[in-house]
């Protein structure tokens, strides 16, 4: 991996300086600082980056150069959302497309759209990441700008497979690439990183890992070194879903160690999780609670400096306020009664700032909380495992006993051993079905064990559904599944990972379209497949 130079870096610093001996080296110096924000943001250290990308867009300003002041806020909120600060960077995006606007710059609107589709998707906002996605594509359309209608495809594909849509992301993402320039390494990389996506989504864990290389690949084309820790953890991922579980610790702890040296404390967080799960897949419970209680002490360290932050911006409001109160007390001195009001607004003002404060420190601690319940059910799954293992021993060594004494048994005994076999059978049914209830279908491989547990309880469920008058989704199969174990709709939500009114919007759809055909409710229709 490329080390940052801090020689080159303050090469520029030098330019910079020596530039303001020009008065009319505006354009100049906004050039410069830009070009050294770039040069930080790639290496991962924002707090100068963010330091020149504001003084090179202050600069564009003073210098009526508006297309360089929008490219500038665009590559900013790119650097925001890398450290995510979502509300700031779609805040930027916004900034631009008001500029391009202003000068109605089609091609710098089209962009801007993109970044705020961008920055709404990370921001899990699908519905405005869409809308401002199909914005961008028929402006570039209109311009017949295949660069652009190509960077367009990229997120919109990013925006179907984050809604499940994964074919369809893949044919968005495949005619993109086709109008792409070949020097185009960076969209290159974000295309080929969002197919390995979608890929590892659909359970084609293969095909995702060749193109997450491909993208490691176009991504140090691209001098994008501080983003490679991400394709590491793609990457070991994806091996995770072939249950090469050595190589999925191998690159997760790439991506962590990636993280670490550029100390990039979210990335770092996401790493942690991904070398926790792949530790637990390998067997090694140990090293996989160690590092999932390092990503809670992140998780806290970065709610402290959230919390700093929130306590100076809330300090900064009150310090503005008193001054402003200050000079409004000087303007009319005499008019004592008008003073007093303004120092009791300037108190519940500050009283409301505490109460602010407190609301986030008991989130922080709730959330803190959960993730302690997250490493003792870990835990317990650890032994849980281990105690059906026994039984299962005990379970064999009891039917060799008992192969051994059949000759010997009476006709009482066989019937007893029958009725005992009968019981076990429950127990294992029950125990099918708590398996079922508890687990949580957020992955492909996820859906393929419940799909096997779920089988051996209704073997003739999905063969029904198939051979149904009606063609159901993947998706409404599922909702099936759950709702045949008598989920409510808050258990359903938490078994998908969704939320409870996407579940009630589910069962609608699913009985309007049954009523096309039956009119059987929907209860019914699941109760007798």
């Amino acid at each position: 991996m490329i080390e940052f130079d801090y020689s080159i870096a303050e090469s520029f610093i030098d330019s910079i300086h020596n530039a303001s001996f020009y008065k009319d080296s505006l354009s100049f110096q906004h050039h410069l600082h830009y070009k050294a924000a770039k040069m930080y943001a790639n290496a991962g250290i924002y707090n100068e980056a963010t330091k020149y990308y504001d003084q090179a867009i202050q600069y564009a300003k003073e210098a009526k150069e508006t297309n360089q002041q929008i490219k500038y806020l665009l590559a900013f909120s790119h650097a925001e959302l890398n450290q995510g600060k979502l509300d700031m960077a779609i805040e930027k995006g916004f900034k631009a497309s008001e500029l391009a606007l202003q000068i109605k710059d089609s091609v710098w609107l089209a962009r801007a759209y993109n970044n705020i589709a961008e920055s709404y998707r990370y921001h899990d906002q699908l519905d405005f990441a869409f809308d401002y996605n199909q914005k961008a594509l028929a402006i570039a359309i209109h311009l017949n700008n295949h660069d652009l209608i190509g960077m367009t495809y990229n997120n919109m594909a990013a925006i179907l497979g984050e809604q499940g849509k994964n074919q369809t992301a893949i044919d968005t993402l495949n005619n993109g690439l086709k109008l792409m320039n070949d020097d185009n390494n960076f969209a290159k990389a974000k295309f080929n990183s969002n197919l390995g996506f979608c890929y590892r989504n659909m359970g084609l864990f293969e095909e995702a890992m060749r193109h997450h290389k491909i993208a490691l690949s176009y991504k140090r084309k691209a001098k994008m070194h501080s983003t490679l820790g991400y394709t590491f953890g793609a990457i070991g991922r994806a091996f995770q879903g072939l249950r090469m579980n050595d190589s999925a610790v191998f690159y997760t702890l790439k991506e962590y160690d990636h993280a670490k040296k550029y100390k990039d404390p979210y990335q770092l967080k996401d790493a942690t999780v991904h070398v926790s799960h792949a530790y637990y897949d390998l067997g090694d419970f140990k090293r996989s609670v160690d590092y999932l209680v390092e990503n809670i002490e992140l998780e806290d360290s970065l709610s402290n400096v959230e919390i700093k932050q929130k306590s100076l911006l809330y300090q900064r409001k009150y310090d503005l306020s008193k001054k402003e109160s200050e000079i409004e007390r000087l303007k009319i001195e005499k008019d004592l009664e008008v003073s007093e009001k303004k120092y009791l607004s300037i108190g519940l003002f500050s009283s409301l700032m505490v109460l602010a404060l407190i609301a986030i420190i008991f989130q922080l601690r709730s959330k803190k909380r959960a993730q302690s319940k997250k490493i003792l059910e870990m835990q317990l799954a650890s032994v849980k495992q281990e105690n059906e293992q026994n039984k299962l021993a005990l379970s064999n060594y009891t039917k060799e006993l008992m192969l051994k004494n059949q000759r010997l048994m009476s006709l009482d005994q066989e019937v007893e051993a029958k009725e005992a076999e009968l019981t076990e059978m429950r127990n294992s049914k029950a125990e099918e079905l708590d398996q079922l209830s508890e687990m949580k279908l957020l992955t492909v491989q996820d859906w393929v064990k419940f799909k096997t547990l779920f089988e051996k309880i209704y073997p003739q469920f999905f063969d029904r559904l198939n051979t149904a008058k009606i063609s159901f989704t993947k998706g409404e199969k599922r909702l099936m599944a759950l709702m045949k174990l008598q989920m409510e709709n808050f258990e359903i939500a938490d078994t998908l990972g969704i939320s409870s009114e996407s579940v009630a919007k589910s069962k609608f759809r699913l009985k309007k379209k049954l009523n096309e055909i039956d009119s059987t409710s929907l209860e019914d229709f699941v109760h007798h497949s």
